[in-house]
């Protein structure tokens, strides 16, 4: 199943290719009509996700084709409960795929024509998660806990046993999450309880980079594909006082604004040059898909309608990514009809920014 995939996915793609622009749900795979679409490639061309016949089931990892919406399965690993893809390389022949059981999470690694193999913790860990794949499909950057020691960041390259990232003695805890295009491994570390940073390793050397708010654990959880530009969320364990926020190195540490009524965020990925950055915010119980360009808050649907997309009748719940170039979107969305489940919106060749925002302005939208 995984070598048809691959052998399948670049004719489809070289035959239909992104031309199609509008706002559409993916496929069902065979009986399976639960979609949950997750990380796209750089390029937008491959979605990844899940895909149960049940809400159930445990289902199975998917990737989609953004042109067409069809859908193939990867099938389990061989461990019970929900399977989904929650990072792609960019040739999408490399997935890092995450399996939850209740309580009970393991990792693993799908690759094109050797199929599934188990990303394995240290044996004196007593919890770990694996958070992100680089570009290339051999690193994963992930956080360990240890009694006694808190929690550290470790990476796994090339299929080998984890390694622990160089920490600084002052670090009460350290975490890794996001890997940027050059390969550095980006996250935060703690130098007590009420100071935490976010922090780089490049080459293996850890960069402190920018300190977050006084009380406020943040955490990275995107990075521009040119690497200029991270996002996150602080603090990322109070989920109703999050705040969005995004940080460079030329503007600094930016919280981003919320539209009126909304209580918190999250930026989820951004564009190349991380001028536009893609997320969620939400009030209460409601999520709404966003994008923050040039730090100004828009809900998705008005920022289809400024790019020339109908998206009448559509509720967005969430965008968890978005290409390198700004045209392909993926998330969560329900449709005029009230079918709910993973879509990808494909927009024109995106105009200048300040022209979103001018053109949402002038469909009527009071500015905040």
């Amino acid at each position: 199943m995984s070598r048809a995939f691959a052998l399948c996915v670049p004719v489809v793609l070289a035959s239909a290719s992104l031309a199609q622009t509008g706002v559409f749900l993916l496929a069902p795979i065979g009986n399976e009509s639960i979609r949950y679409a997750g990380p796209l490639t750089g390029d937008g061309a491959v979605v990844g996700g899940a895909s149960r016949a049940r809400l159930f089931d445990d289902g199975q990892a998917a990737m989609w084709s953004s042109a067409t919406r069809d859908g193939v399965g990867l099938g389990r690993p061989g461990v019970d409960g929900l399977t989904r893809v929650t990072d792609l390389s960019d040739d999408a022949r490399t997935a890092l795929v995450l399996v939850t059981e209740g309580v009970d999470r393991s990792y693993f690694l799908w690759r094109d024509g050797a199929g599934y193999s188990a990303i394995a913790p240290d044996a004196s860990w007593y919890d770990w998660a694996a958070y992100g794949l680089s570009r290339d499909g051999r690193t994963v950057a992930g956080t360990a806990f240890v009694q006694g020691e808190g929690s550290k960041a470790v990476v796994w390259r090339d299929g080998g046993a984890a390694q622990d990232l160089q920490r600084d003695p002052a670090w009460r805890s350290s975490a890794a999450t996001v890997i940027g295009p050059d390969g550095s491994i980006l996250g935060n570390v703690a130098h007590g309880d009420d100071e935490t940073w976010g922090v780089r390793w490049s080459n293996g050397e850890p960069t402190e980079l920018f300190a977050f708010p006084t009380d406020h654990h943040g955490l990275i959880t995107a990075v521009s594909s040119d690497g200029s530009v991270y996002g996150g969320a602080a603090p990322f364990d109070d989920p109703i006082a999050s705040k969005p926020f995004t940080w460079s190195p030329q503007g600094g540490y930016v919280e981003l604004p919320l539209d009126d009524g909304f209580e918190s965020g999250w930026v989820f990925d951004a564009t190349l040059d991380g001028r536009l950055a893609v997320g969620r915010a939400a009030v209460g119980s409601g999520e709404h898909a966003s994008v923050w360009v040039d730090g100004e808050h828009l809900l998705f649907g008005e920022y289809l309608a400024a790019q020339g997309i109908d998206s009448a009748g559509w509720e967005f719940s969430t965008l968890g990514a978005v290409s390198d170039d700004g045209r392909v979107f993926a998330g969560y969305a329900t449709d005029p009809l009230g079918n709910s489940a993973g879509f990808v919106a494909i927009v024109p060749a995106p105009p200048a920014l300040p022209a979103v925002l001018a053109g949402v302005l002038t469909l009527g939208r009071r500015k905040r």
